[in-house]
């Protein structure tokens, strides 16, 4: 039975039932940018599968591939689902050596791989099942992170053995990625890596469960993974989707929060820049609607001061505005952000204040990171800005 039908299908139900029900997301920037990882989640609801996948799709290039008990692939039409939502079959009690090259190579190709420790549903979800060791031996073998992740109230969602939906609210934490330690023998590689992953797992269930992170988004993952699909022309399509499908579910689960609004607002800028002419203005505007509302919500926000002096400063009769925001973001960080810095350089550019540009270049510079992947780029613009300085000299 072919199966590219089944997940397309699916996830308009089921996207509806993750994103009405989406409360917290912490820690999306813990995830790898490259390379394989496996990932080692908590396991109390059959959604726990689609919680991770609509999120991981969101602010990651790559596939996630999913360790699934061999028993969902045996019907035909389990089969095709289980295929289409990518499942790896699997002997829970002694994997297969098929198993064993596939994931072997799923890692080798920079994928992720997603295995529930525990190895099934477990019934209380309060206190983690003994975990088995396979995830642990993968990531040793193939000498990649494991990344621990914790998920509360999916089972109040979707509870284990039922098939009707109910309304409640999922909490998400992704710990920070657990390297396996190269120079020691591999079974003590794989018990080390475990107790520290179970740990860091059991502390933050009794955390999230006893406060549920109320005010904790962290949609840092998502604004810096759509910074990067516009550099690569790529925030379009099913991704642009998978985005603001989880930054929408954040926000309305959290209407008083500055995270979502900010999200959406860059999703919104970025996606505007991108365009050619009067096109881009109604969703600039859009952007500027969400940044204003996000300095109601917070006013030192340094980041919001940013975003929305960029979108000023795109419009010839708002380089005042443009001004005062950018500098309020210089100064709530200190003037340490060269983001900032060099936008407002480029602005006062226009104005014919060469002393004021090579001020602000000369700090922009200053404030540049070596370990930052845009640090290049902006060595450039700096570079670019002080060219144009030395011909209208």
């Amino acid at each position: 039975m072919r199966s590219d039908w089944l997940r397309p299908v699916g996830a308009v139900f089921l996207r509806r039932q993750v994103g009405r029900n989406l409360g917290t997301v912490q820690g999306l920037g813990n995830l790898p940018q490259e390379g394989g990882f496996v990932l080692v989640p908590n396991h109390t609801s059959y959604l726990d599968h689609f919680v991770l996948d609509f999120l991981l799709e969101a602010v990651q290039d790559r596939t996630t591939w999913f360790l699934t008990k061999r028993e969902s692939f045996e019907k035909p039409l389990l089969r095709a689902w289980s295929t289409a939502w990518h499942g790896i079959p699997v002997d829970r009690d002694r994997p297969s050596a098929e198993t064993l090259r596939t994931v072997q190579a799923v890692l080798a190709d920079g994928a992720a791989l997603c295995v529930y420790p525990e190895g099934t549903r477990n019934p209380n979800p309060e206190h983690l099942l003994e975990f088995k060791t396979g995830a642990f031996h993968f990531a040793a073998t193939a000498n990649v992170p494991v990344v621990p992740v914790v998920i509360v109230g999916a089972d109040q969602v979707l509870a284990r053995g039922e098939r009707r939906f109910r309304r409640g609210r999922i909490d998400v934490r992704f710990g920070s990625p657990i390297y396996p330690d190269a120079s020691r023998p591999k079974p003590e590689r794989v018990k080390r890596t475990l107790e520290c992953a179970r740990s860091w797992m059991e502390a933050s269930l009794t955390e999230m469960r006893s406060a549920r992170a109320d005010d904790i988004i962290d949609t840092n993952g998502l604004t810096a993974r759509t910074t990067d699909l516009v550099h690569k022309g790529q925030l379009a399509g099913r991704r642009k989707r998978a985005l603001l499908f989880v930054v929408r579910s954040l926000g309305r689960s959290n209407p008083g929060s500055i995270g979502p609004v900010k999200a959406h607002a860059r999703i919104r800028g970025l996606d505007a820049l991108a365009l050619r002419g009067p096109l881009k203005w109604p969703l600039l505007a859009a952007a500027a609607r969400d940044l204003r509302r996000a300095l109601r919500l917070n006013p030192s926000d340094a980041d919001a001061h940013y975003y929305l002096g960029t979108v000023f400063a795109t419009h010839p009769g708002r380089a005042s505005q443009a001004r005062e925001h950018l500098e309020a973001s210089t100064r709530l960080t200190r003037q340490t952000d060269p983001r900032p810095l060099l936008a407002l350089a480029q602005l006062e550019a226009r104005s014919g204040d060469p002393r004021r540009v090579e001020q602000l270049l000369d700090t922009a510079a200053a404030a540049l990171d070596e370990h930052d992947g845009r640090t290049p780029a902006r060595t450039a613009r700096i570079a670019s800005l002080r060219r144009g300085l030395e011909q209208v000299a």
